[in-house]
């Protein structure tokens, strides 16, 4: 392997007394500053090692003053001058052969020869693909730290014999030592790291590529930059991934050439910045428990602002439950509680809002989602000639109208019986009925934008039959800017003379909506900048577009065989491609051993198979040319199914290499951006088949080549129902999001239709049914001492999600 110019070139910037002799590069360095940078620059041109074994000397009897020695098969002398060794290490390429295997093989067999349980119990089912990325590679680096006494340097008179000056040698040496044994007294040392570095002909199964680059560990700096970012409370990955580019570029290669961006060690992934993130913020936890941590850091802020107000009280439950008649179920769960969770907080400056503001209007709204548990968090917020200004904060645990109350309570005490004139809410009945209990000479004002919202999303709901909804929104809009009783009587009767009929359509695609969230919640959310539209679109053109390409060469980079070594259970011909078709295909080839030759069959047609079916009398044709099966497993992936793994298993002539290449290179089967596997110029995929094609075909007929749409095709049949759940004639199962929806609407048609009712015994009945409903779903939802978790299906409590099941191949 020919020397990289590049590393040749950062070899010679570095090492001082630079040599060559059998294959290595011998040199020195001043100090662990130059150690770090010369380590970093052979890093950004892609070579890195691992500490393999390291000793530390300083304070070791073994570590003797010595005039001259020998490192690694080159002499260190120092004119004169006395040195002794401080630490020795030695590393090795980080694609080195694996260190631990031999020990986890030996354990694997012990364990496997002490147990009386059959292998099938407790041998691993799960198949790891790709295992390890060593590559067996012999390459290493052998660093000596020695310490230098330069006042100590022996003055050998010429002409001098050898007896001479060794004694010369011996009696500074024993002075050096007594001085050094001394520990009132300062001795001058200089410190010099000897390095005896491999050159590339050491360097085994591997080369100084993109594919070394991204296997490289993240470098020290570059995580601890994290960590101390992660500290200061920037926790978003794309803010940080920001921060790190700058601070790489214009600290760590300041007036220095660059690393290439595929360089792993100094531009890690999102996954990599995320694992360092959440590392440091559960490090830096005060307790496992997230309500015992809340009180140590609410105790430590009331330490550091005594001028602030701050209340928290933990969850507590009640040691007997008895029965609640309280006409609010939520309510009533709250009642069960002995102490609900309550913080609210103050600072000297809002409460100078608050007063200073008392005669306008003061605004109050919940935000959602904020936590991984179900706490409404509120926000007092004042308008100022600067704009909104929070003017007090605080979270429960219930939304109801005695929580809000307490908290509003303490914030009433502390800006003394303060009461404002106007309040701003939406439509929250708890919130309005709380208001009007502490503050009851205040007026409510419903917000402008709830209102409009409300009204939105009531002209476009079907059951509502409004046939133009933005001429009725229109108009109710001109109700709502009447000036005058006049005005008002006015529009209300254009409002009733118009015929509005429903007549909406409402379609999405939920790939393109999925994207959209995570443009606004990744990048557009943690922009720094305004939402002008300058900043969307160089968020879009620098930060979304290129990490969407990064990620996708990232996952072709994994899975490939210049990353990891596959495991041995992995077939050769199924190297190099997507894990997706690897389990695919490896599930079908166990099974295919449960076949015997007899049960297939070669027609007369070249690469046409008869293949019996595994639980019926059923045949299946198998043809390569196509290729095609007539199973209703390749029907829907598209994938070789089992009966092509059959015919590998017993065919001379006939195995995967068979199917035609134009098969074999489509991109859903290969390794979009992996540099050894085989890849041709991009073929179209057919679009697929109108349903009244699919049902003019006769599914006993092999399909062409080209009518193979590489989708999933999933038929009502095939969606798993969950226990416990009935289906009916002509529905189709529901997903949550849709049940989420469907249950808001028939609780709104309730919450309507109570007030048309006057039978005492069927309101109580509809209430008993209400306050089981709410029980049953308070019962079904994960807790965390005593508090709701959310449990979004892209935000869920790390410490309480289930372990994923293993899937038998």
């Amino acid at each position: 392997m020919s020397e990289p110019p590049d590393r040749q070139k950062e070899i010679e910037k570095y090492l001082q007394g630079l040599r060559q002799d059998d294959g290595y590069s011998h040199g020195y360095l001043k100090s662990d500053e130059e150690l770090k940078l010369f380590e970093r620059s052979l890093a950004a041109v892609d070579e890195r090692y691992a500490v393999r074994t390291s000793r530390d000397l300083s304070k070791s009897s073994k570590s003797k003053v010595v005039f001259s020695m020998i490192h690694c098969g080159s002499r260190i002398s120092v004119d004169n001058v006395p040195f002794r060794v401080v630490k020795e290490t030695v590393r090795v390429c980080i694609l080195e052969t694996e260190y631990y295997k031999k020990t986890q093989e030996k354990k694997k067999e012990q364990s496997s020869s002490t147990t009386d349980w059959q292998k099938e119990v407790y041998e691993k089912k799960r198949v790891n693909l790709q295992g390890t990325k060593k590559k067996r590679c012999a390459a290493t680096m052998n660093l000596k730290w020695i310490e230098l006494y330069p006042d100590f340097q022996v003055d050998v008179p010429q002409p001098c014999g050898q007896t001479r000056e060794g004694r010369l040698q011996a009696d500074k040496a024993k002075e050096l030592q007594e001085a050094l044994d001394a520990e009132q007294q300062t001795v001058a040392k200089e410190t010099r790291v000897y390095v005896r570095s491999a050159d590339c002909s050491s360097y085994q199964n591997h080369g100084f590529e993109d594919m070394e680059a991204f296997s490289q560990n993240m470098d020290k700096s570059v995580a601890k930059r994290i960590q101390m970012l992660a500290r200061e409370g920037i926790t978003s990955v794309s803010d940080v991934k920001n921060c790190l580019h700058y601070y790489v570029h214009d600290v760590l290669f300041a007036n220095k050439e660059k690393p290439d961006s595929s360089c792993r060690a100094f531009f890690p992934t999102h996954l990599d910045i995320s694992n360092q993130i959440q590392a440091v913020l559960k490090k830096d936890r005060f307790s496992t428990v997230d309500q015992e941590n809340a009180r140590i850091i609410i105790e430590k802020i009331r330490g550091e602002q005594t001028e602030s107000s701050v209340v928290y009280r933990p969850y507590a439950a009640r040691s007997f439950v008895g029965n609640s008649d309280s006409d609010n179920v939520e309510e009533g769960v709250a009642s069960e509680c002995e102490d609900t969770l309550l913080f609210c907080f103050q600072t000297k400056f809002m409460r100078s809002m608050l007063k200073k503001y008392v005669g306008s209007v003061v605004c109050l709204d919940a935000t959602h989602k904020t936590t991984d548990y179900a706490l409404p968090l509120f926000l007092l917020v004042v308008k100022t000639p600067s704009g909104y200004t929070p003017a007090g904060v605080f979270i429960i645990q219930f939304e109801t109208a005695h929580c809000i109350a307490e908290a509003l309570d303490g914030f009433k005490q502390w800006c003394d019986n303060w009461s404002p004139q106007y309040w701003m809410v939406d439509y929250s009945k708890a919130e309005i009925s709380t208001i009007k209990q502490v503050f009851p000479e205040s007026q409510i004002s419903i917000c402008d934008f709830h209102r409009l919202q409300a009204w939105q999303r009531w002209l476009r709901r079907k059951e509502n039959s409004i046939s133009n909804p933005d001429e009725a929104l229109r108009l109710m809009k001109h109700v709502a800017s009447a000036s005058n009783q006049h005005d008002f009587y006015k529009v209300v009767e254009v409002l009733v003379d118009s015929k509005l009929e429903f007549d909406v359509v409402l379609t999405t695609n939920n790939g393109i909506e999925a994207q959209n969230r995570v443009l606004k919640a990744q990048y557009v959310k943690s922009s720094s900048e305004k939402r002008s539209l300058t900043s969307l679109i160089m968020t879009v053109f620098n930060g979304y577009l290129p990490d969407k390409e990064a990620k996708f060469h990232e996952a072709a980079r994994r899975q490939s065989l210049a990353y990891r070594q596959y495991s041995e259970n992995v077939p050769a011909y199924l190297h190099n491609r997507p894990h997706g078709i690897v389990k695919h295909m490896l599930r079908w080839l166990v099974n295919a051993e449960e076949y015997t030759p007899t049960d297939m069959e070669e027609l007369l047609v070249e690469g046409v198979f008869t293949v019996h079916s595994e639980r019926s009398d059923d045949l299946y044709t198998v043809d390569f040319t196509k290729p095609s099966c007539t199973c209703p497993d390749f029907r829907k992936h598209k994938y070789p199914c089992k009966h092509f793994c059959v015919v590998f298993k017993y065919s001379d002539r006939w195995g995967f290499s068979s199917l035609p290449q134009s098969y074999l290179n489509r991109p859903q089967i290969t390794l979009g951006s992996c540099p050894e596997s085989e890849t041709s110029s991009e073929i179209p995929l057919v679009n697929q088949p109108s349903p009244s094609e699919v049902s003019s075909q006769d599914l006993g007929t092999a399909a062409s080549e080209s009518d193979i749409p590489f989708v999933n095709e999933t038929s009502f049949c095939e969606v798993p129902l969950q226990p416990g759940v009935t289906m009916f004639p002509g529905t189709a199962a529901l997903s949550v999001s849709e049940l989420h929806k469907s249950i808001t609407e028939e609780l709104e048609k309730c919450s309507s239709l109570i007030y048309c009712c006057h039978d005492v015994q069927t309101l109580v009945e509809a209430r008993g049914s209400l306050q089981a409903t709410f029980r049953k779903l308070a019962e079904s939802v994960p807790q965390s001492s005593g508090l709701y978790i959310r449990g979004s299906p892209t935000k869920g409590c790390s410490s309480l999600k289930p372990f994923p099941k293993r899937r038998r191949l």
